[in-house]
C-alpha cells in the first residue's frame, strides 16, 4: 500500500497519472477518479505488485455457507447480467462483504480476496 499521510489530493492524482502514463494508458476521467479514490480511501497503490489472496474451493464454499439461499438468487441475477454484457468487454463479479469473489463471469477470479483491509486468509 502507498502512504500519503501528508500528501494532497493533487499529489495522489500526480502519482496515479504518472503510473498510467508510464504504461501508455489514457483512461477517461471516471477511471482515473476511481483509481485516485482507491489510493486516497483504501490505500491501494496501482503501482504495487499483486497481493491478492486466493482461497481454495473449500474456503470459497465456507464463505457462502451461511447465505446459500441469497447466494443462489444473487448468482442467477449476476449470470443474467453477464450474459447481457457478453462481447462488451466487461466482467461481472459477485463478492461478499469481505471482498471474496464468489462468482465471476470471467471465471479466473473465483476465490480471490480483493479486500486489502480485512486481509482474509
Amino acid at each position: 500500500m502507498i502512504a500519503f499521510p501528508d500528501s494532497t489530493k493533487q499529489d495522489v492524482v500526480h502519482h496515479v497519472s504518472g503510473y498510467l502514463q508510464a504504461r501508455d494508458l489514457n483512461p477517461d476521467n471516471i477511471i482515473s477518479s476511481s483509481w485516485c479514490r482507491s489510493v486516497i480511501d483504501y490505500g491501494l497503490d496501482p503501482s504495487q505488485k499483486d497481493l491478492r489472496t486466493i482461497l481454495s474451493t473449500d474456503e470459497v464454499r465456507d464463505q457462502t455457507a451461511d447465505i446459500q439461499d441469497f447466494f443462489h438468487i444473487a448468482k442467477v441475477g449476476t449470470q443474467n447480467l453477464a450474459q447481457r454484457l457478453t462481447g462488451a468487454g466487461y466482467a461481472v463479479i459477485l463478492t461478499n462483504s469481505k471482498g471474496v469473489t464468489l462468482y465471476s463471469s470471467c471465471h479466473s477470479n473465483l476465490g480471490i480476496a480483493w479486500s486489502k483491509a480485512d486481509n482474509i486468509h
